[in-house]
């Protein structure tokens, strides 16, 4: 491959990129890859009677375009939240912003193959084990091959989604640490100006809510294997940890502002207190000015106002994460416990397959 197709296949992906920022355009993606996928399954199989009435083939293409539309969900949700959290920060102007909003990297590619590689091996044994029905009494066809792929590509997408949480996470601890909020804290607490980096969390959390519908869907009408919550686990958990994980250091960063800001307003309202016994006790009966009462006043006003609010910070958003995660988990641990003997079964099916797999390589045994 050249280097004029090399940069033609980055141009294409740039291109790809920012046609799927908007909803309409991902959306129609999806649907296209959806029939692309089961017009070629209508294709390239031998029975096309039992293609029609495979319950895998009516949901596994559309189920693909449910995951391409949650990668899209994801990615615009973090990409705003973050751009929106950042804008708050004191950043260095030399710091490039768009390394900062930057999603798809070759890295980001790349990691998410590495990370969905061995779901597809593990698919792939299980296309040629006694677990899997195919097209053909023949064995494995194209079209059962096809369906592989369809499965790998649905763990790539998954793996995509777990990639972008984990680095818009690293992101977002880098910039909390570094930079300092540009406003007075009382401007960020009363803004809630923090609230875009615990925003991604809870509207991630929606979006796993909204896939985990479709999840149960497809296992029910397919009686699909319960590995398939595993990307639901997974995301579940990326999603918990990266929501805590801001939040504890948001929480810490205001904390000490907090109580700088407090410290101060303590020692200028001391001054202040200082100030007018001295004029009484040299005698003076002029009545303190008006400023220096309503300093006094907003002094303790501002120290109240930090106390009340700065022990609040991120409550909604950890609320809504736990409501909208609290279904999707309640139904893989109840899908768990009804099925815990096949799951153990399957287990043993994979590790046979496994085993099965590795006897048959050269020097094996």
């Amino acid at each position: 491959m050249g280097c004029r197709d090399f940069g033609g296949i980055i141009v294409s992906f740039a291109s790809l990129q920012r046609q799927m920022r908007s909803p309409r355009g991902f959306l129609t993606l999806a649907m296209l890859v959806a029939a692309v996928c089961w017009s070629l399954g209508l294709l390239l199989t031998p029975d096309r009677r039992r293609f029609l009435m495979s319950p895998e083939w009516h949901c596994q293409p559309f189920y693909l375009a449910a995951h391409i539309v949650a990668l899209n969900l994801f990615v615009m949700v973090y990409r705003l939240n973050f751009s929106a959290g950042i804008a708050h920060l004191a950043i260095d102007p030399a710091e490039p912003a768009a390394e900062l909003k930057q999603v798809f990297t070759p890295s980001t590619w790349m990691a998410a193959a590495i990370v969905a590689s061995p779901f597809a091996i593990l698919d792939y044994l299980y296309l040629y084990s006694d677990r899997y029905q195919t097209m053909s009494a023949d064995g494995v066809r194209a079209i059962d091959l096809l369906m592989w792929g369809i499965w790998c590509a649905e763990w790539y997408l998954n793996a995509l989604i777990w990639v972008v949480l984990v680095g818009f996470l690293i992101k977002s601890c880098r910039v909390i640490h570094r930079f300092p909020f540009k406003s007075p804290i009382e401007v960020v607490l009363h803004e809630r100006q923090y609230r875009p980096f615990l925003r991604m969390s809870a509207q991630g959390a929606s979006i796993v809510l909204g896939f985990s519908f479709a999840t149960v869907l497809y296992i029910w009408y397919t009686g699909g294997e319960l590995t398939d919550y595993i990307g639901l686990m997974v995301t579940g958990g990326l999603l918990i940890v990266g929501f805590l994980t801001p939040w504890f250091m948001l929480k810490s960063k205001i904390d000490r502002a907090v109580r700088l800001e407090m410290v101060e307003l303590r020692r200028q309202l001391a001054v202040d207190m200082q100030r007018g016994r001295l004029e009484e006790a040299e005698g003076d009966t002029r009545i303190r000015s008006l400023e220096h009462r309503l300093d006094e006043v907003l002094g303790m006003l501002r120290i109240t106002y930090l106390e009340q609010r700065h022990d609040k910070i991120g409550e909604t958003e950890a609320k809504a994460v736990l409501f909208r995660l609290m279904a999707p988990m309640l139904t893989i641990a109840w899908q768990f416990r009804q099925h815990s003997l096949e799951l153990w079964r399957n287990l043993g099916g994979v590790l046979g397959d496994l085993a099965g797999y590795l006897s048959r390589l050269p020097g094996g045994g």
